[in-house]
């Protein structure tokens, strides 16, 4: 250890060990504000003993059958990134292995085959084959009928397809639209919405989640469902809702018209319906509408998938650009 003999010196050194040790708070007020931990999310107690009633008839083994279609049509939509094609660690991992390049070259093999017209090789008992065409991404495989590969395609919500969502998805949305409230409740603290327009209400998870956030402000609900069976599993929920919570007036639609002067809402909604719709001219059409319908706020949701995010980002710079075009007519 070198001697001080300074004593300007001994303090300078004093004070640089006092910064180098000294804790430095890292980010802005910014990058605070914008980072949002993911808690656990519990769905009321009054709502969770509906939902038992309302599926507690059912035939179990019908809510899974129906359950496993539900996740086909999902999937089927969904394009999600195989092994080995992302840009993670893992996907490198994956594709660095040696089985990755066994498969790839297996299949590469396969789709020769295909192209010169020759018989591909036969097929153990229980063994599928898929053809990876190079260049696509594969089809996944339903979860209903072993060995068929799931072209795109959506689900009509009958009774049974109904009691299923209730019972397999319904919890994770309420948890989405609880957190998302959250963050309005939060980043808009003088925003209560009395009114909601919910596109693609389903058995009315929006509802719930509002209310819950906001403490019963929301005096007005419209919900946009196009299945009759869903419309009437949200009226049968909405009054097991406590007294203060249920809205003193309540509509159901199964379309939403273009131009309808008599709606419009402090808060719209539209959560996990934009990727239903077939195609992009019908999301863009959509969300114009939902834009004219909005008062204040206007919130879309949309799965987890690189098909939704691109969706999301598409309907924002579609919003972007309504909200610059507008501002330039006031001009």
């Amino acid at each position: 250890m070198p001697i001080i003999e300074d004593d300007d010196e001994w303090e300078r050194s004093i004070s640089e060990e006092h910064e180098r040790l000294s804790v430095v708070a890292r980010g802005s007020d910014e990058v605070r504000f914008g980072r949002k931990y993911i808690g656990m999310v519990v769905l009321p107690q009054y709502m969770n003993e509906a939902i038992a009633r309302y599926i507690e008839p059912a035939d179990k083994h019908r809510i899974r059958t129906d359950y496993l279609h539900m996740e086909d049509a999902l999937r089927s939509t969904g394009h999600l990134t195989p092994h080995g094609k992302g840009k993670g660690r893992a996907a490198k991992k994956e594709r660095s292995s040696s089985r990755a390049a066994l498969e790839e070259a297996y299949n590469t093999e396969q789709q020769q085959q295909q192209e010169k017209n020759t018989d591909l090789p036969r097929t153990l008992p229980g063994e599928h084959l898929h053809v990876a065409v190079p260049g696509k991404r594969p089809a996944p495989e339903s979860l209903v009928r072993a060995g068929a590969w799931l072209k795109p395609h959506t689900i009509e919500y009958g009774p049974g397809e109904t009691v299923a969502y209730l019972a397999a998805f319904a919890l994770g949305s309420y948890g989405v639209l609880f957190n998302v409230f959250s963050e309005l409740f939060k980043r808009l603290p003088g925003f209560n919405p009395e009114s909601i327009l919910d596109f693609g209400s389903g058995p009315g998870t929006t509802l719930w989640a509002a209310q819950e956030v906001w403490c019963g402000s929301v005096s007005q609900y419209t919900g946009i469902e196009v299945s009759e069976d869903m419309i009437s599993c949200a009226k049968h929920l909405l009054y097991e809702m406590p007294a203060p919570f249920i809205p003193r007036k309540t509509d159901f639609l199964r379309y939403l018209a273009p131009e309808q002067p008599n709606i419009s809402a402090d808060l719209v909604v539209s959560a996990f319906t934009l990727s239903e719709l077939p195609s992009d001219s019908a999301r863009k059409t959509t969300i114009d509408t939902l834009w004219n319908y909005t008062k204040d706020t206007l919130v879309l949701i949309d799965r987890g998938t690189p098909h939704a995010a691109q969706i999301i980002s598409k309907a924002r710079d579609q919003l972007l650009a309504l909200n610059s075009k507008g501002a330039g007519d006031q001009s």
